[in-house]
């Protein structure tokens, strides 16, 4: 994440292009789309990663965009390009069951994935997980989530199994009680009396926007 923030910043600053520039050259949308990846706040798909490339004019080199522009490549000085992926389970609905299975695999960049992989599963959201997402979390991300990392600190998102019932919300606790903050404004909170009634499933480390940044209180 840190090189290829580096590397967007150097290829922009040598054309002399704003952030906004590259970023309607290379037909991506949303506000702050370069700037986010420039600051590290936002790990962009690997198809973002390559409209980049072409905006910047390494198409028919893809290889060429991972040095800093004006690096003098001598034959055979760099390893050809190639894509390094990660691939961890992939799972469509939060598990809800005792015994339950991937839905499939799912292929990420590395730089994505902040532990090992044999850790990580990836979730994608939708409306039937945590009851209409809003809020910070929003329809189609994929989340990453540790399932080692079931004693979550204070604020941190936490997937788990509540009364059957699979959700997404942020850990809290007050007076010996449980509290599920919910990521939706207008989804009331859930208090447990007995913790041991929620079936923590991980912590999520990252995915479209970074969750470890976000606590809420």
């Amino acid at each position: 994440m840190e090189r290829l923030a580096e590397l967007v910043k150097a290829w922009r600053e040598h054309y002399g292009w704003t952030q906004q520039q590259l970023a309607e050259k290379a037909g991506i949308e949303g506000p702050n789309a370069i700037g986010n990846i420039e600051r590290r706040r936002h790990t962009p798909q690997w198809d973002k990663v390559v409209k980049i490339i072409h905006a910047v004019g390494c198409a028919d080199d893809p290889g060429r965009f991972w040095h800093p522009p004006g690096t003098v490549i001598q034959p055979n000085g760099y390893t050809p390009f190639k894509r390094e992926v990660v691939v961890i389970d992939l799972y469509k609905k939060i598990p809800t069951g005792n015994k339950c299975s991937a839905d499939g695999k799912i292929e990420i960049l590395p730089e994505r994935l902040p532990i090992p992989k044999d850790r990580a599963i990836a979730l994608v959201v939708d409306a039937d997980n945590g009851r209409a997402m809003v809020g910070v979390i929003h329809e189609g991300e994929e989340l990453y989530i540790d399932k080692d990392k079931t004693s979550p600190q204070f604020g941190q998102l936490i997937v788990c199994v509540y009364k059957k019932q699979g959700l997404i919300r942020f850990y809290g606790r007050k007076r010996g009680k449980m509290i599920l903050r919910s990521t939706n404004p207008f989804v009331e909170d859930i208090i447990v009396d007995d913790p041991k009634e929620v079936k923590i499933l991980g912590t999520v480390v990252s995915g479209y926007t970074d969750y470890t940044r976000v606590r809420r209180r």
